[in-house]
């Protein structure tokens, strides 16, 4: 395996365990979210390239690269879903804040 092949492996073991590490001192559901959505697209993306550099155009090299440009689309989607519905669940249908359960 070449030098870069190494470094963009441990560059995506590094990116993983800082979104990790950053994931566990979040404090609210949307930072929680920013980490989670970086980890999801970042890493995989350079485990992907390294892939690419290491095998070429071959079947796995494609593979590896479709793999993280569906990452990427489909996390970023599935972020968005999970904030909206985090807003909502916060603010209600209407921005103002929900009343407590016993408030009606």
């Amino acid at each position: 395996m070449s030098a870069a092949v190494w470094t963009l492996v441990w560059l995506a073991v590094a990116l993983e365990l800082a979104g990790c590490l950053g994931l566990l001192v979040a404090r609210s559901v949307f930072d929680r979210l920013h980490f989670v959505s970086a980890v999801a697209t970042v890493g995989p993306f350079a485990v992907a390239t390294a892939i690419l550099l290491e095998e070429g155009w071959t079947t796995a090299g494609i593979d590896a690269l479709v793999a993280s440009v569906l990452l990427l689309i489909l996390s970023a989607t599935a972020t968005h879903a999970t904030a909206r519905v985090a807003h909502l669940r916060l603010h209600g249908s209407r921005g103002r804040p929900r009343p407590a359960r016993g408030e009606r």
